[in-house]
Parts: structure tokens; sequence; C-alpha cells
């Protein structure tokens, strides 16, 4: 059930349900332990790195509603940017966001 989101500086962002729901992991390119970037009971997809490479936007419903996130690369400092009140549509897990500068 892993899906691939993007990559940027040495790392790779992915979803998985490992955790139960939809998160949002983080893993070097070239191997070593994923972290759970966003682990939260709510559902997290759709990763992609800002253009800067120090953050990452996702989809949410984590208060309640959908939603485009920001989060730092550490999991630092959740932020919602956008409200998506109709939400994502039903294959939300196979999309992601797209970030320009």
């Amino acid at each position: 059930d892993d899906v691939s989101s993007g990559s940027s500086g040495g790392n790779l962002l992915y979803q998985s349900r490992a955790a139960g729901n939809w998160d949002v992991y983080i893993v070097p390119a070239g191997g070593g332990t994923p972290r759970n970037l966003t682990n939260s009971p709510s559902q997290d997809s759709g990763a992609t790195f800002s253009p800067d490479g120090r953050s990452v936007a996702f989809m949410s419903d984590r208060d309640g509603s959908w939603g485009i996130w920001v989060i730092g690369l550490d999991g630092s400092n959740p932020q919602k940017v956008l409200a998506v009140p109709g939400g994502f549509g039903g294959d939300w897990p196979n999309e992601h966001l797209s970030w320009s500068s």
C-alpha cells in the first residue's frame, strides 16, 4: 500500500498505512530508517517537498475537515494553509500535491 510522493535533498517522501492509517514518511534516498513525518491518527497523504526543500505540503483531515497542510522536515509546526471543504475525491490516497515557486 506504500505510495511514493517525491524526492529532494537526498530524501524521499512516501505515504503508508504501516501505522494503521495513512501517514507521510521520509527516508534517506540511499537507504536508512524511515521516519513517520506526520505521525497523526488522521489521514495524511499526497506529500511533496517545498521548492527550497525545507518543508513538506500534504493533504490531511487532521482537524476534522480536509485541507492542505505544511510541516517542517523534522515533523514540527504543522499548519493548515488551505481548507478544502469538499475533500479530494474518492481516489485521494493515489493523488499527490505539486508545489511551484
